[in-house]
């Protein structure tokens, strides 16, 4: 994100299971993100104090292809919460 582009603030929201969030050009500070769905295309976001559960995380764009090539390279992304997301990859 740039100074001319600066990341969209949501501050102190919950995000449930009928929530899609995209994670591209925000800044997420003490939210709660509980089995809602995560989308990523590759573009800058940040986060603090903010809480995860159980959430389906959706790659598209660049996040989508750069998932692709590293499972042809053998890699197995993890949940770092001991179990693997349910994921998606829109074609």
């Amino acid at each position: 994100m740039t100074d001319d582009n600066p990341p969209v603030v949501i501050e102190g929201k919950t995000f449930g299971p009928t929530d899609t969030v995209v994670l591209d050009g925000h800044h997420f500070i003490r939210c709660t993100f509980n089995g809602c769905e995560i989308a990523f295309s590759g573009g800058d976001f940040t986060h603090e104090a903010c809480t995860f559960g159980k959430c389906d995380l959706v790659f598209y764009g660049a996040a989508h292809r750069t998932r692709l090539v590293l499972e042809w390279c053998g890699y197995t992304i993890t949940s770092p919460f001991g179990e693997n997301p349910e994921t998606k990859f829109p074609q």
